[in-house]
């Protein structure tokens, strides 16, 4: 593993927000517990000690390990996709009963290049 994939995986958890949760929920799936990192906090008690102030703040979100949240998303997809990896969608367009699409790599090449599928 190189320095920029160990930082990558060890990096601290990802938080997730409702809409997010919500998505998935949508196409019947839920994340797996092997996903999820500690602490769940639900509420967080901040204290502003120069002014003597305390308030709970509710939090909205919960941590995951990206990397593990990626391997499992892509653990999903059926055997019959072609994966890209280190590509961003750029541009689509339907063709019947399939779809054409445009994608920029965006991994270790400094300069732009499109590809088509």
């Amino acid at each position: 593993m190189n320095q920029r994939n160990f930082r990558w995986a060890n990096a601290a958890a990802d938080s997730w927000r409702p809409t997010h949760r919500r998505c998935l929920s949508r196409l019947g799936m839920g994340l797996p517990k092997s996903v999820l990192e500690e602490p769940q906090l639900f509420v967080v008690r901040a204290i502003d000690v120069p002014r003597r102030l305390e308030r709970y703040y509710q939090r909205h979100y919960i941590n995951m390990n990206r990397l593990q949240f990626d391997r499992w998303l892509l653990s999903t997809v059926p055997n019959k996709v072609e994966v890209r990896l280190g590509c961003r969608l750029h541009t689509y367009e339907s063709q019947g009963d399939r779809f054409r699409l445009v994608l920029v790599r965006t991994a270790t090449s400094t300069r732009r290049q499109q590809e088509s599928w």
